[in-house]
């Protein structure tokens, strides 16, 4: 295996951490968006994808309001609360 990159934005993450588990992305949150299959958050589940509605960002659902993403350029991956209302949850391979 590929060691990481030194640094993600948010789409790149989401698609290297797919890459890992044989499924392609594109490199851009618009794309994502659109092979995705939107589901209900109800039945989201760690690992699926929170997409935020406007396609500036998405990032990993781990549960409980909260996101795993790469923030803007030269921040550090973290899981923190989902800071908007305006989103959606996809999963991929469905």
């Amino acid at each position: 295996m590929a060691p990481p990159p030194a640094g993600f934005d948010c789409s790149g993450y989401v698609m290297y951490v797919y890459a890992q588990h044989g499924i392609s992305l594109a490199h851009s949150v618009t794309l994502q968006d659109q092979v995705g299959t939107t589901i209900p958050e109800s039945e989201a589940q760690p690992g699926d994808v929170v997409v935020f509605n406007d396609d500036s960002h998405d990032g990993f659902y781990m549960g409980n309001g909260m996101i795993m993403d790469a923030p803007k350029p030269g921040g550090s991956v973290s899981i923190r609360p989902i800071w908007s209302s305006n989103y959606h949850i996809v999963r991929f391979g469905i």
